[in-house]
């Protein structure tokens, strides 16, 4: 009995590690929006190394986008989550999916600003773990 208590700590101690791993070498984008009140209203950042939303009014939307690709010979399989007070507002294309060999996938992240949001700046980060 206490060989199969070892052997199943050991396989439990494999797959906590298989995820830290996995966690470690996932890629972030920083992703930023500054609500205001001014109506009819939008300040685009150009930049392609975050998800930067610029100035954004209340009720108004924006889109981003994110590319993904799979140089390997097998199919890779993404997880996508999102921290921060702005991952409230935002709306991922897809959570989780895969990615054929050769393919390419672009992921959209939609921001929706209520109404009632603060005139403030919100930030967070997109994480995206490829778990295969």
């Amino acid at each position: 009995m206490k060989m199969f208590k070892k052997i199943i700590i050991a396989v439990i101690i494999l797959v906590l590690a298989f995820f830290v791993f996995e966690i470690a070498s996932g890629s972030s984008y920083k992703m930023t929006v500054n609500v205001i009140d001014k109506s009819n209203f939008i300040g685009v950042n150009p930049s392609t190394e975050l998800l930067d939303f610029g100035d954004l009014a209340k009720n108004y939307n924006a889109v981003k986008y994110v590319k993904i690709a799979n140089t390997g010979k097998i199919p890779s399989y993404m997880l996508i989550l999102g921290t921060g007070e702005i991952s409230k507002f935002i709306e991922k294309g897809e959570t989780f999916f895969s990615v054929s060999p050769g393919e390419e996938k672009e992921i959209s992240f939609t921001i929706n600003i209520p109404p009632t949001a603060e005139n403030k700046k919100y930030n967070g980060k997109i994480y995206i773990f490829h778990l295969l």
